[in-house]
């Protein structure tokens, strides 16, 4: 029963794609690459990237891709015309450098001026001011760089719960295309297991990252400017316990979906290898008379499917990359700025500003291992979807 069932499936797929057929029989002149790319670029031509390319409008990806469409980048890709070279990876990354710092620098050199003019009335409070007054002044000074590192480490998280949300639409617009590749292909019992972990990655991980993780680090930050405020204030046991809680979700959410993805994807692949194997036997030996054409179109639809859907992977990890290289290099810029400011004036500012500095770096360390760690996340997925279903002959 299931070898008719596997034949009357087989039957229909030739049906359905006539093209694949025909073209093996006419073109018995073609080699099987030049055949693989012909069907590869009539099942380009009918995917649906709407949404994907809706998802990533916002990405500069001209310089990489050299301002093509979607579908000729996804066919460069496949036909091997596409190479990431290191020169425009590395292009990228210093505009981002260049681009972070110039907006930078004028925020350091406020900081600078403010604390060491503080520090420097501060000295003089023996000779000329009594020590409330001087306890006001730092007051002052203080709440202006808290203001002004409060802006900046604000600016962040939007920026970062921005990059997550546009990494989510990502994830829901390549995923279906990917699984609908992965099911032509044959792969349906993979399919089956990413499902589900596919929906978690872009829903409810996603969800932890955005609603848990990022409202943490803007209740350390608070944390940080209070018990910097006044040496009476203690709240560094407070910090680290806000800070264990934000390691321990972060590595309990992200082992948990990597290790379930990570065995669905090993128990899948095999079974889809043998129900493709032996579909692909019962075509050739129980169809009669077209049973060879029908078995070796049904092998160029599976391999096309194959390759395309490699390709779409790759082009995918690829948006990846540049939609978090400009965030990740910009935290990285302020986490420097703020612990170079801290450095300069530790001889002489009060011990209250550099602490304060020097926890709001570390503060931001911990925002880029959000962005990192859901793009880390996506790309391993990506990377396992794209191994899965490519031996299955």
């Amino acid at each position: 029963m299931k070898k008719v069932f596997l034949i009357v499936c087989a039957a229909l797929l030739a049906f359905f794609q006539p093209n694949c057929v025909v073209a093996k029989a006419e073109s018995s002149g073609k080699s099987a690459e030049e055949q693989i790319k012909d069907v590869s670029r009539e099942q380009i031509n009918e995917l649906n990237l709407n949404d994907l390319e809706q998802a990533v409008s916002d990405i500069n990806y001209e310089p990489i891709f050299n301002s093509k469409s979607l579908p000729e980048i996804i066919e460069d890709i496949v036909e091997g015309k596409f190479s990431l070279s290191f020169e425009s990876v590395a292009t990228l990354i210093l505009d981002s450098i260049k681009s972070a710092f110039v907006k930078m620098l004028p925020f350091v050199g406020v900081m600078l001026g403010i604390i060491l003019l503080s520090s420097i009335i501060n000295k003089l409070k023996s000779q000329n001011f009594a020590s409330g007054v001087s306890e006001i002044i730092f007051f002052a000074s203080y709440s202006v760089v808290v203001l002004v590192v409060s802006a900046l480490i604000a600016s962040q998280i939007s920026n970062c719960a921005n990059i997550v949300y546009r990494l989510k639409n990502q994830m829901s617009a390549v995923f279906p295309i990917l699984l609908t590749l992965m099911t032509a292909s044959g792969a349906s019992v993979s399919v089956r297991m990413y499902q589900p972990a596919v929906a978690a990655l872009s829903g409810g991980v996603s969800s932890v990252f955005s609603y848990i993780l990022l409202p943490i680090v803007s209740v350390m930050f608070v944390l940080s400017a209070v018990s910097n405020l006044s040496d009476n204030v203690k709240l560094n046991k407070f910090q680290d316990l806000v800070s264990s809680v934000f390691k321990w979700v972060l590595g309990a959410v992200s082992t948990l979906f990597m290790a379930f993805l990570a065995v669905k994807g090993i128990t899948a692949s095999t079974r889809d290898g043998i129900s493709v194997r032996t579909a692909k036997y019962a075509i050739k030996n129980y169809v009669p008379i077209i049973g060879g054409y029908i078995s070796e179109g049904f092998e160029l639809v599976v391999a096309s499917s194959i390759i395309i859907k490699n390709g779409v992977g790759i082009m995918a990890i690829v948006f990846v990359l540049l939609t978090v290289v400009a965030p990740v290099v910009s935290i990285v810029i302020l986490s420097l700025s703020l612990k170079l400011v801290a450095a300069l004036v530790e001889p002489a500012a009060d011990k209250k500003f550099c602490s304060f500095l020097s926890s709001c770096g570390k503060i931001l360390n911990l925002l880029s291992v959000v962005v990192i760690g859901v793009a880390l996340m996506y790309f391993l997925s990506l990377a396992l979807i794209i191994s899965t279903a490519n031996n299955l002959f």
